[in-house]
């Protein structure tokens, strides 16, 4: 059975890079966003066992859709992803409702141990 896992992310590098830093032998199938709106409208068809979400993107940016799903009656996984590692940005997208948060550079131990930590795979 496969895992689906959305990463939303305006760079496509940067969605290329955390992709290969994924554990390879969980059996992901990976969907891309590179947009906010992107991923909301992905979420109105489809379910994700994970989010990898940047929050820093022109247009909605990650704060906002973290401000938007606030309401909703799903229980989302998602883990921020950012090079604004200052602790007011990550306890912002913490208090909106990421379960983790990783920084950018991606770094495959702290991926890991994020997911490890927070069960998702």
């Amino acid at each position: 059975m496969s895992i689906p896992v959305l990463v939303v992310d305006d760079s496509s590098l940067l969605r290329t890079i955390l992709i290969r830093l994924l554990p390879e032998d969980k059996g992901l199938e990976i969907t891309q966003a590179n947009s906010g709106d992107e991923m909301l409208e992905l979420l109105k068809a489809n379910e994700y066992q994970v989010i990898f979400l940047d929050l820093h993107m022109p247009g909605t940016d990650g704060f906002q859709v973290l401000e938007t799903l606030q309401g909703a009656d799903k229980d989302y996984n998602i883990i921020a992803a950012s090079a604004d590692f200052q602790p007011g940005a990550q306890e912002r997208a913490l208090n909106l409702g990421a379960k983790g948060f990783v920084k950018k550079p991606f770094d495959k131990a702290e991926i890991d141990e994020t997911l490890s930590k927070l069960n998702i795979l």
